[in-house]
Protein backbone atom coordinates (compact mmCIF):
# COMPACT_ATOMS: atom_id res chain seq x y z
CA UNK A 1 0.00 0.00 0.00
CA UNK A 2 1.37 3.49 -1.03
CA UNK A 3 2.47 5.87 2.05
CA UNK A 4 -0.18 8.94 1.84
CA UNK A 5 1.30 12.65 0.95
CA UNK A 6 2.02 14.92 3.65
CA UNK A 7 0.34 18.32 3.02
CA UNK A 8 1.38 21.18 5.28
CA UNK A 9 -0.73 24.44 5.49
CA UNK A 10 0.88 27.74 5.84
CA UNK A 11 0.39 30.85 7.05
CA UNK A 12 2.33 33.87 8.91
CA UNK A 13 1.28 33.25 12.19
CA UNK A 14 -0.14 29.86 12.61
CA UNK A 15 -3.00 30.89 14.60
CA UNK A 16 -6.03 31.09 12.56
CA UNK A 17 -5.87 29.85 8.92
CA UNK A 18 -3.51 26.92 8.67
CA UNK A 19 -4.57 25.85 12.17
CA UNK A 20 -8.28 25.80 11.03
CA UNK A 21 -7.45 24.10 7.36
CA UNK A 22 -5.14 21.76 9.62
CA UNK A 23 -8.28 20.98 12.02
CA UNK A 24 -10.62 20.44 8.93
CA UNK A 25 -8.51 17.97 7.29
CA UNK A 26 -6.44 16.21 10.52
CA UNK A 27 -9.01 13.27 9.67
CA UNK A 28 -8.93 13.29 5.49
CA UNK A 29 -7.83 9.60 4.86
CA UNK A 30 -6.23 11.08 1.43
CA UNK A 31 -3.25 11.97 2.99
CA UNK A 32 -1.42 13.61 6.29
CA UNK A 33 -1.61 17.17 7.26
CA UNK A 34 0.34 19.66 9.41
CA UNK A 35 0.55 23.38 9.55
CA UNK A 36 3.11 26.01 10.14
CA UNK A 37 3.79 29.21 10.39
CA UNK A 38 6.43 31.70 8.84
CA UNK A 39 6.99 34.06 11.86
CA UNK A 40 9.09 33.15 14.74
CA UNK A 41 6.66 33.61 17.42
CA UNK A 42 4.14 30.78 15.62
CA UNK A 43 3.51 27.90 17.49
CA UNK A 44 5.13 25.83 14.72
CA UNK A 45 7.69 27.39 12.50
CA UNK A 46 8.11 26.52 8.91
CA UNK A 47 11.74 25.08 8.78
CA UNK A 48 13.80 23.07 6.92
CA UNK A 49 12.11 20.29 8.88
CA UNK A 50 8.86 21.23 7.42
CA UNK A 51 9.77 21.16 3.88
CA UNK A 52 11.26 17.81 4.08
CA UNK A 53 8.07 16.40 5.49
CA UNK A 54 5.63 18.25 2.55
CA UNK A 55 5.08 17.10 -0.48
CA UNK A 56 2.85 19.89 -1.37
CA UNK A 57 2.87 23.32 0.73
CA UNK A 58 -0.66 25.05 0.41
CA UNK A 59 0.12 29.10 1.49
CA UNK A 60 -2.96 31.22 2.15
CA UNK A 61 -1.35 33.82 0.14
CA UNK A 62 1.32 35.04 -2.79
CA UNK A 63 2.99 36.89 -0.48
CA UNK A 64 3.73 33.63 1.90
CA UNK A 65 5.01 31.72 -1.23
CA UNK A 66 7.00 34.61 -2.46
CA UNK A 67 8.63 34.50 1.07
CA UNK A 68 9.71 30.95 1.41
CA UNK A 69 10.81 31.06 -2.54
CA UNK A 70 13.07 33.36 -1.39
CA UNK A 71 14.14 32.50 2.18
CA UNK A 72 14.53 28.75 0.66
CA UNK A 73 16.02 29.90 -3.16
CA UNK A 74 17.65 26.44 -4.79
CA UNK A 75 16.85 24.27 -1.74
CA UNK A 76 16.43 20.99 -3.61
CA UNK A 77 13.98 19.33 -1.67
CA UNK A 78 11.32 22.47 -1.55
CA UNK A 79 8.02 20.89 -2.93
CA UNK A 80 5.33 22.26 -5.07
CA UNK A 81 3.36 25.20 -3.48
CA UNK A 82 0.05 26.11 -4.33
CA UNK A 83 -1.71 29.57 -3.55
CA UNK A 84 -5.12 29.09 -2.11
CA UNK A 85 -5.92 33.01 -2.33
CA UNK A 86 -7.34 33.11 1.26
CA UNK A 87 -7.55 36.62 3.23
CA UNK A 88 -6.19 36.74 6.92
CA UNK A 89 -9.70 38.64 8.41
CA UNK A 90 -10.88 35.52 10.33
CA UNK A 91 -11.01 34.22 13.73
CA UNK A 92 -9.94 30.44 14.05
CA UNK A 93 -12.36 27.74 12.74
CA UNK A 94 -14.38 30.97 11.97
CA UNK A 95 -17.33 29.11 9.78
CA UNK A 96 -17.03 31.21 6.90
CA UNK A 97 -12.81 30.35 6.95
CA UNK A 98 -14.12 26.67 6.98
CA UNK A 99 -16.13 27.00 3.93
CA UNK A 100 -13.27 29.01 2.12
CA UNK A 101 -10.66 26.67 3.13
CA UNK A 102 -12.57 23.41 1.89
CA UNK A 103 -13.49 24.93 -1.66
CA UNK A 104 -10.51 26.54 -2.35
CA UNK A 105 -7.84 23.47 -1.33
CA UNK A 106 -10.30 20.69 -2.80
CA UNK A 107 -8.94 21.06 -6.29
CA UNK A 108 -5.75 21.14 -5.41
CA UNK A 109 -5.59 18.55 -2.93
CA UNK A 110 -7.60 16.63 -5.42
CA UNK A 111 -5.55 16.88 -8.21
CA UNK A 112 -2.40 16.76 -6.22
CA UNK A 113 -3.64 13.09 -4.65
CA UNK A 114 -4.66 11.89 -7.90
CA UNK A 115 -1.43 12.79 -9.57
CA UNK A 116 0.61 11.18 -6.58
CA UNK A 117 2.13 7.61 -6.87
Amino acid sequence: MPTKPNILFVCYQNRMRSPTAEKVYKDDERFNVKSAGLIDRSPNRFSVRTILWADLILVMDQSQKDQILERYKGHPELPPIKVLGIPDNFEYMDKKLIKIISRKAESVIENFCNESP
